[in-house]
């Protein structure tokens, strides 16, 4: 029995020996890496930038900055290194030769420059229901030989185009209007001149014929919306009169009467 105890003893007191050692390598190493943290500022407002992503150059430390413009990067290993900050808007920034020790956090406020972004070209298109026209305005078109065939009082140009969709006229007057509007919210031109009263006998229904005669003008456009800037501050439409160039190689004659025309 004394043998035993002695022996039970002896391994106790070894145990009891070995704690220590147990205790020393079971401590924390050092040397886990340091943290790196900042702010970025706009360089010439000095507001706090969010949203920019910053990268440690050789490491995989990578994070975005906040609303106020900070950001974290933690678990670095002792070093020297580059930091890489990037966001639309602003120019790239590299800030290089940064030494990073273990244990001691590095602090850092980097200012950001404002870059322009050029964009590309921006092409504007018409609606879908003007998907097959050229261009963004409504433009009919009618040459004096097809004037001179439509069926019409008196080879009046007015009272041809009145036949051409979005044109409302009355039974005895050459005005007419465009989608509704009044005929004095139509601008028409003669060769880009502006005719301010381009009717006869005013006083029976504001003009019963015009004064361009059919013979003399080479075609007429009619544009009902979207037209450009250009042609004033008319709201319905506009009605542009070409006149024709004459023949210089030779001399013609014409004669013409009708129920209310005249010419020679």
């Amino acid at each position: 029995m004394k043998d035993v105890s002695r022996r039970l003893a002896f391994l106790f007191g070894i145990l009891v020996c070995s704690l220590p050692a147990t205790t020393s390598a079971q401590a924390p190493a050092s040397g886990v890496g340091s943290e790196l943290h900042g702010r970025i500022l706009d360089s010439e407002s000095r507001d706090p930038i969010e949203f920019v992503e910053t990268v440690l150059i050789g490491t995989a430390a990578r994070t975005m900055t906040d609303r106020d413009g900070r950001f974290v990067l933690q678990g670095i290993p002792a070093g020297t290194y580059t930091l890489r900050a990037t966001r639309l808007g602003y120019q790239p920034l590299l800030k290089e030769g940064l030494r990073v020790q273990d244990d001691v956090p590095l602090a850092l406020e980097l200012p950001m420059i404002r870059s322009l972004v050029e964009l590309e070209a921006i092409t504007v298109t018409p609606g879908t229901f003007s998907f097959m026209e050229s261009g963004t305005s409504v433009r009919r078109t009618m040459s004096r030989e097809d004037i001179e065939s439509v069926p019409q009082l008196g080879e009046d140009v007015f009272r041809a185009v009145n036949r051409l969709p979005g044109l409302s006229s009355g039974d005895y007057a050459a005005h007419f209007s465009i989608r509704g509007g009044r005929h004095d919210e139509t601008l028409i031109l003669l060769d880009g001149m502006e005719l301010q009263e381009p009717y006869h006998l005013k006083d029976f229904n504001e003009g019963a014929i015009s004064i361009v005669d059919a013979e003399v003008i080479d075609g007429v456009q009619l544009m009902t919306g979207g037209f450009p800037a250009q042609y004033g501050n008319k709201r319905s439409g506009v009605f542009d009169i070409t006149s024709r160039t004459p023949e210089s190689d030779r001399t013609r004659y014409s004669v013409g009467l009708s129920f209310m025309n005249a010419r020679a």
